[in-house]
């Protein structure tokens, strides 16, 4: 005898929709499902952590590709079709704790003006991840307790949302991290950052 897990799923949707045939309620399943998500895109983004999350196979995510309405951009992360791909928003999707830092702030800031080639990133001590085999990341390391001390969301011009440090605490940690940081780019940042804080706002390095 044949016992199927999704059974009492059926039972459940055909009690929602009215329907008995069970080849036009498989139809109306994908297409829930499918839709669903569609609807799962945050900043024009899917990664396969959130649909497996949300109880949707991962066959959906291949048909979707197939029909033409995301693409896979990166492992595990998918973007609509009519979406420009950010590598900001790919190498953040990748880890929770991923945080922008150090140069790669300096530039969403203004403070440098060397688009990033490597993007420095920090995320908690222990992590082990994919961004550590990334050839264009450097990353950076801080106590589990103090990681999120600083970071901000910021909005990219694209109107991406990304996490990134604040301008103190950026500060902060080029100055902690001067030995890794290209001089040209640290003495720009820290003459601008003191005309800065003279005209705009006081400075406390905790």
């Amino acid at each position: 005898m044949c016992k199927c897990t999704f059974g009492k799923e059926n039972m459940t949707l055909e009690n929602k929709l009215n329907i008995t045939d069970s080849t036009e309620l498989a139809r109306m399943e994908e297409k829930i499902s499918k839709k669903k998500a569609v609807e799962l895109f945050e900043n024009g983004y899917l990664t396969t952590k959130s649909i497996v999350n949300n109880g949707i196979p991962r066959i959906y995510l291949t048909k979707l590709v197939k029909n033409g309405v995301i693409e896979r951009v990166s492992r595990g992360i998918y973007v609509k079709k009519d979406v420009l791909v950010d590598e900001f928003v790919i190498l953040q999707s990748k880890s929770k704790y991923a945080i922008y830092s150090n140069t790669t702030a300096l530039y969403l800031y203004g403070f440098s003006n060397r688009i990033p080639i490597k993007y420095d990133i920090t995320v908690k001590n222990g992590y082990k991840g994919s961004l550590q085999k990334e050839d264009n990341v450097n990353l950076f390391y801080a106590k589990k307790e103090l990681l999120d001390l600083g970071a901000i969301n910021y909005k990219l011009d694209s109107g991406n949302v990304i996490r990134v440090y604040d301008l103190d605490k950026t500060i902060c940690d080029i100055i902690k991290n001067k030995k890794k940081i290209d001089a040209e780019i640290f003495n720009k940042a820290i003459k601008g950052f003191f005309v800065y804080n003279i005209i705009i706002s006081p400075f406390v390095c905790g």
